[in-house]
């Protein structure tokens, strides 16, 4: 099969009346890590092998019984809800349980990752990265404090590495006196975006021992 074009890659819902495939959603092939609590605030990891705004098909050591509630945290895409609707060979089936809006925006998100695979983009950042080798605590969302080292930072976020697991992405954590969303996780690594941006003292403070 000839893979779309740039152009016409775009994740966009199916009109049921014009299609009668039982999926409504276009889905693309990604490998993205995660993870997900069960019903019972287990926490378990997965690898997604096909997404679409609307659920994704993922692989998994532990899998939960269908009809189950789940929340994920996938890596680039953040805290998405669903509910398993099958088992999948080594994995499960999620249907995501979104407003429309999300669903939009997770399209936009899906379309520039399979894109960006596909071509090799490079991301965009909203400010310039320095390099930085320090001490850092963050804490995250339940209290919990993460002695870390400070990778990179930016007026808008920051790259951190840990000794323990990181948090999820979707997470919202603290630095100092800057509050972020985790964006991206990789082994020990995390990223985290600021909700607000940063002053120049703010910045060089989160880059410092605490």
């Amino acid at each position: 099969m000839t893979a779309p074009v740039l152009g016409e890659m775009r994740l966009k819902p199916r009109n049921p009346r014009l299609h009668k495939d039982h999926r409504r959603h276009r889905r693309v092939p990604l490998e993205l890590r995660g993870r997900f609590l069960t019903e019972t605030n287990e926490e378990q990891e997965f690898v997604t092998t096909n997404l679409s705004c609307g659920g994704a098909i993922v692989t998994a050591r532990i899998v939960p019984a269908v009809d189950d509630h789940v929340v994920c945290y996938i890596e680039e895409i953040g805290r998405v809800a669903g509910r398993v609707t099958r088992h999948a060979g080594t994995g499960f089936a999620i249907a995501f349980q979104t407003s429309q809006t999300k669903r939009d925006r997770l399209a936009d998100k899906l379309t520039w990752l399979y894109n960006k695979a596909r071509l090799g983009l490079a991301e965009e950042r909203g400010a310039p990265r320095f390099a930085a080798d320090g001490p850092a605590i963050v804490v995250r969302q339940d209290g919990r404090r993460l002695n870390c080292r400070v990778i990179d930072i930016s007026l808008t976020g920051a790259g951190f590495e840990t000794e323990g697991p990181p948090p999820m992405v979707g997470e919202l954590v603290t630095t100092g006196s800057l509050s972020g969303e985790v964006m991206r996780c990789a082994n020990k690594a995390f990223g985290i975006r600021f909700l607000r941006p940063a002053s120049v003292v703010e910045a060089a403070k989160a880059a410092l021992a605490q």
